[in-house]
């Protein structure tokens, strides 16, 4: 069975103010994509990728049109829709297996650890961290920091998972085992069940 999100934007148009003028990023946009579906937004800089992105996310609203999840219309951010950042945005402070646990602790039904640790455990490992569960952010690699912030987004099993740049985090997982701080990993592009990614390039 096909398990992820049927995604559905409907004539989306977004501006933005600046300079006491509307800056158009997207105008009229349609766009569908099916359960299980892998979508790529490929485009220069500036032509609305990331836009489109944290309106699938619910942090921003389109001045015009609509977007929809399973038929939902979205009107802000949910667990079901996981967004990895361009940056890791790691908390200095927790170590990766904490940073990994702000997935679970920041629904609204709270599991507890008899519930999250394995789901913790299984995203770590999925994307080849296991071993540097106990680590800081400031002794990881780019390409480490990267995979900790993916680890964070699959932890909660959304059923949309919008990635941000992607291909630094496919970097970060082909060089795996290259080096002595990159142990070896699963690519989360094969490793993961089916589901609804949109992505930004």
């Amino acid at each position: 069975m096909v398990s992820g999100a049927a995604i559905e934007i409907r004539n989306v148009t977004q501006a933005f103010r600046g300079g006491g003028r509307d800056l158009p990023v997207l105008d009229d946009i349609t766009l569908t994509a099916r359960p299980g579906e892998f979508v790529a937004l490929i485009g220069p800089s500036g032509s609305g990728k990331s836009t489109l992105i944290r309106l699938l996310a619910g942090l921003d609203t389109p001045l015009f049109g609509t977007v929809h999840v399973d038929g939902d219309r979205i009107t802000g951010p949910d667990p079901s829709r996981a967004l990895v950042f361009q940056d890791p945005t790691l908390l200095p402070w927790r170590t990766v297996r904490d940073n990994v646990a702000i997935g679970p602790q920041a629904r609204r039904q709270r599991p507890g650890p008899a519930e999250s640790g394995p789901r913790i455990d299984e995203a770590l490992d999925l994307v080849g961290l296991t071993d540097f569960a106990g680590a800081w952010p400031a002794q990881l690699s780019g390409g480490m920091a990267q995979r900790a912030a993916l680890a964070r987004a699959l932890v909660n099993d959304p059923s949309v998972l919008l990635l941000s740049l992607i291909h630094s985090c496919r970097v970060s997982c082909s060089g795996c085992g290259s080096n002595a701080d990159s142990p070896p990993c699963s690519s989360p592009m094969t490793s993961t069940r089916p589901s609804s990614w949109p992505t930004a390039s």
